[in-house]
C-alpha cells in the first residue's frame, strides 16, 4: 500500500536528494504536494529549486505551494554559505510548474483534513505550526510527522545547542513538537552519520540519469563547502522507505525559546510512552544504496 506523504521544504542540496528519493519511490511514496519554506535560502529560490527538482523527476503534476518567507518572529537563518548562493550549488534546473496560487500553509491544513497523510518536514517549521495554530483539529487527522531537525545529544550546526531548522524557527518548533502528534524525529545525532563521500557520489552518477547526474553534481557542490558533508534531510525519506536502517528512543520533546543563549536548543525526556521517536543510529551503506535504488529510478 502507497503511504500518503506532503513534503514541507527548504531546497537545499540535501533537501533535493530527499526529494528526489520520495519521487523515485513512486510505487511505495504517493506525493500529494510539495511545500516551501523560507530556510536555506529565501523564498523565491526555494520554490524555484523545487519546481526544477519536479522538472527534473518528470513530476511536474505534484502540487507545489509556496509559503511561509521569514520566522514567526525575526528574520530565520540562512545557509547560502553551506548550499550556494541559489541553494543547489549552482546546478542549473529547467524551470519547473508554477507554485499554486493556495498559500502552503492553507494547502497543508486542506490535504490534512482528508485523513491520512504523513507530513515529510524537513524545512524550518514554520508553515506547518501555523497550520497547527490556524487549524487545530487537524492534529486528529494527520497520520504522522517525520522531521528533521535538532540535536539531543551534541554540539548544534549554527551554535553549540542549536541544528539549523529549530535555530531558523524556535517558536515554530516548539509548538509543532508539543502538539502531541506521533513523531520520527531525525537530528544531528542520526544524520551526522550519513557521510556524503567521493565513492557514493560517484555511484549516482555511475546511474547515466538525468537525475543520477544533477544529484552527483550537487554533492559534489555541497562536499566543496563543508569537510565532511553529510545528507541529514534524506534520512526522513529512507526511514519512511525501509524503517530498519535506524534505531531510536522514545522520547518527549520542546524547544528552547526564552533564554538568547540556548533559543532552538532541543530539549528532550526520555519516556516509553513519548509520541516522539528520536532516531539516533543509521546503516550508512544501507543508507546510501537504497538512496541511489530510487534516483535511478527517475527517467525524467
Amino acid at each position: 500500500m502507497r503511504r500518503s506523504i506532503l513534503i514541507d521544504c527548504d531546497p537545499g542540496l540535501d533537501d533535493a536528494a530527499a526529494i528526489l528519493t520520495a519521487l523515485g519511490a513512486a510505487d511505495r511514496l504517493s506525493l500529494g504536494a510539495v511545500t516551501t519554506v523560507a530556510g536555506n535560502v529565501d523564498l523565491d529560490a526555494v520554490t524555484r529549486n523545487a519546481a526544477g527538482l519536479l522538472a527534473l523527476a518528470g513530476r511536474t503534476d505534484v502540487p507545489l505551494h509556496a509559503g511561509c518567507p521569514r520566522a514567526l518572529f525575526g528574520a530565520g537563518e540562512r545557509a547560502g554559505h553551506v548550499h550556494g548562493a541559489d541553494g543547489i550549488g549552482g546546478v542549473a534546473l529547467s524551470p519547473g510548474p508554477a507554485p499554486s496560487p493556495e498559500h502552503a500553509v492553507q494547502a497543508i491544513r486542506r490535504l490534512a483534513r482528508g485523513g491520512g497523510v504523513t507530513i515529510v518536514a524537513i524545512g524550518p517549521l514554520t508553515n506547518l505550526a501555523l497550520a497547527l495554530v490556524e487549524e487545530p483539529a487537524i492534529a486528529t487527522e494527520i497520520e504522522r510527522l517525520v522531521i528533521m531537525g535538532g540535536v539531543a545529544d551534541g554540539p548544534g550546526n549554527v551554535t553549540d545547542w542549536a541544528e539549523f531548522n529549530f535555530a531558523c524557527d524556535p517558536e515554530a518548533a516548539r509548538i509543532v513538537l508539543e502538539s502531541g502528534l506521533p513523531t520520527a524525529l531525525f537530528g544531528l545525532d542520526v544524520t551526522r552519520q550519513a557521510h556524503v563521500t567521493p565513492q557514493r557520489i560517484a555511484a549516482f552518477d555511475a546511474l547515466g540519469t538525468p537525475a543520477g547526474k544533477a544529484l552527483a553534481r550537487m554533492l559534489r557542490a555541497y562536499q566543496g563547502e563543508r569537510p565532511r558533508p553529510v545528507l541529514h534531510d534524506p534520512c526522513t525519506i529512507a526511514w519512511l522507505l525501509q524503517p530498519d536502517l535506524f534505531a531510536g528512543r522514545r522520547v518527549r520533546a520542546s524547544v528552547e525559546t526564552a533564554n538568547p543563549a540556548q533559543r532552538g536548543r532541543l530539549m528532550t525526556t526520555d519516556d516509553p510512552q513519548g509520541p516522539i521517536e528520536l532516531m539516533t543510529a543509521l546503516d550508512a551503506d544501507g543508507f546510501f544504496a537504497l538512496l541511489t535504488q530510487c534516483v535511478g529510478g527517475l527517467r525524467g
